[in-house]
């Protein structure tokens, strides 16, 4: 087991905790994973601007690489949370395919997250699929076309009495 001095926190610690760095004698970075992450979080703060630039131009540099990995990502997990819908069909019209099908809280203001962006952002975890349950226990079932006939009915009873 090899041991390396940490340049910022001054601790010994082992080597497999360091980046690797080329550009060193021994290949790995004077500071710790630790130190250097706080290092990174403490720049990009000071530095927003520039640090919000460089992920912009990151993004376009490798546009088509970064749309892959995150539509293979929402994919995956799409699979993880597709078993949880509880109903096949739209429960206001019947349709039945059941991968466009949405939820819809049925009590707005009970609304902790939006179930869509929920299961595409996040793994299926204990604690994050106990989250789910609990959330889709507000909702219905719906299709995309009942949904957007619900909202616009919702929006317009909105303007034409003011909401509480």
């Amino acid at each position: 087991m090899e041991i390396k001095k940490c340049s910022r926190c001054q601790e010994l610690k082992d080597i497999e905790l360091f980046y690797k760095c080329s550009a060193t004698k021994d290949n790995h970075s004077s500071m710790c994973k630790d130190c250097a992450r706080i290092a990174k979080a403490e720049w990009r703060k000071k530095h927003l601007k520039r640090s919000r630039e460089i992920n912009r131009q990151n993004y376009y540099n490798h546009k088509e690489a970064s749309k892959k990995r995150t539509r293979k990502y929402q994919l995956k997990n799409k699979k993880n949370w597709s078993v949880y819908i509880i109903k096949d069909k739209c429960e206001i019209c019947g349709y039945n395919e059941y991968d466009i099908l949405e939820y819809h809280h049925v009590n707005p203001k009970e609304k902790k997250v939006n179930i869509t962006e929920f299961t595409q952002s996040r793994k299926c975890t204990e604690e994050s699929e106990k989250l789910f349950l609990d959330e889709i226990k507000k909702c219905i079932v719906v299709c995309p076309n009942c949904h957007r006939e619900i909202h616009y009915k919702w929006r317009n009873l909105c303007q034409k009495s003011p909401c509480s």
